[in-house]
């Protein structure tokens, strides 16, 4: 065995050893040739690992679903914003003038 495949499975068993091996393993070829399938269970909450011979080099997952704040709370964060800061210099409507030069 050369040594460049030692190391690839060394960090396979090593990679195994963590406690990885439940996740779901996929090579990158039929990552490529799968990926409506692969997406479809990862939105099912599947994690997926993509391997490059036998390593693994990227993991698909969903995002994180951000939580909508509440909008009283944004509210009250605006206005406490706005007592800090002034714009007694400029109207709106220059700020609205300056805003389409760009």
């Amino acid at each position: 065995m050369t040594s460049g495949k030692k190391y690839i499975k060394l960090v396979v068993d090593w990679y195994n050893y963590c406690g990885r091996r439940n996740m779901n393993v996929v090579g990158a070829y039929d990552a490529k040739t799968h990926l409506s399938e692969l997406l479809d269970r990862v939105k099912n909450g599947e994690k997926i690992t993509i391997t490059k011979h036998g390593v693994p080099v990227a993991v698909l997952q969903a995002p994180e679903v951000s939580r909508k704040r509440e909008p009283s709370l944004v509210i009250n964060e605006l206005r406490k914003f706005r007592e800090g800061h002034s714009c007694e210099k400029i109207s709106i409507r220059e700020m609205i003038e300056e805003g389409r030069r760009f």
